[in-house]
């Protein structure tokens, strides 16, 4: 009896780990909200916002794929990797889930999704799961653009790796799935493409230095009566709130991990100001 029973503990203690099921991110009722802003010559800034959603599917040669509207792109996922179609039945890789610490990405200019003039590579720095969008998902870090490629949503520069230059750039702004909607890097709607057009001609703060490395300065152009600021984390959740004093604001690297974040400053509780920044 004493030998059964302890075999029984020692198999149970001793069972493998099972690790979570994959989460689809090509699934019919999931949608995307997603932001491509830009510099005009004029010095304006102007937001697009754009509903990504799966409008149907494409059988080429007996592959199926996902119709990506409205951008045209023919995506099909297997075993977490994410592929789209380029031409005479050739594919590339979009996105891999299976990725791991130190693993290299090399990002191709030419996407359908995305309009980048480069090749450049992502460094994975960390692998771990976090609750986002009602499921545990796994989350894959990566080094110099912040970038963050979450299971079963896609990458948080807006579904699809998009890095940033100093004039343009794109990112997710939200995420819905059976009427459920996340937020992510601030925002606090799925849609700000109405932004006016003198809103969009405010000036744009400057952060220096960034990336934030020990002690960074954001310099206001004005003291605001009731100004605070807040930061936020790329998954859209509130880290802390500040009141301002003054037309300056320090951003300290002790106070936060590496990574990407995102800040808000209000003035009686409207937005002026956003961006994201960089700490190392």
């Amino acid at each position: 009896m004493r030998i059964l029973l302890f075999f029984l503990i020692t198999l149970y203690f001793n069972k493998p780990v099972l690790s979570q099921e994959y989460i689809p991110m090509l699934q019919q009722d999931n949608s995307w909200g997603v932001d491509f802003w830009g510099s005009n010559f004029n010095g304006s800034f102007n937001v697009q916002s754009f509903k990504v959603i799966i409008s149907g599917e494409q059988d080429i040669e007996g592959v199926i794929y996902k119709e990506i509207s409205p951008f045209g792109c023919l995506w099909r996922e297997e075993n977490g990797i994410i592929y789209e179609f380029v031409e005479d039945g050739e594919e590339r890789i979009v996105i891999d889930f299976t990725l791991e610490v130190g693993d290299v990405f090399e990002i191709e200019y030419d996407l359908c999704y995305s309009y980048r003039s480069f090749y450049y590579d992502l460094v994975v720095t960390a692998v771990y799961e976090d609750f986002i969008a009602g499921e545990v998902r796994k989350v894959i870090e990566f080094s110099d653009y912040g970038e963050l490629w979450i299971e079963g949503i896609g990458s948080t520069e807006g579904i699809a790796p998009g890095a940033e230059d100093p004039d343009s750039g794109n990112y997710l702004v939200c995420f819905e799935k059976n009427n459920e909607t996340t937020f992510f890097n601030g925002a606090t709607m799925c849609n700000n493409t109405f932004l006016s057009i003198e809103e969009n001609r405010k000036p744009q703060l400057k952060l220096f230095p960034n990336p934030v490395t020990y002690i960074s300065t954001l310099q206001l152009p004005e003291t605001l009566s009731n100004g605070i600021i807040r930061y936020y984390n790329v998954t859209g959740k509130l880290l802390k709130e500040e009141v301002l004093l003054s037309n300056e604001v320090q951003i300290k690297r002790n106070d936060l991990n590496a990574g990407i974040y995102l800040y808000q400053i209000l003035n009686g509780g409207i937005v002026q100001y956003a961006n994201k920044f960089l700490v190392k």
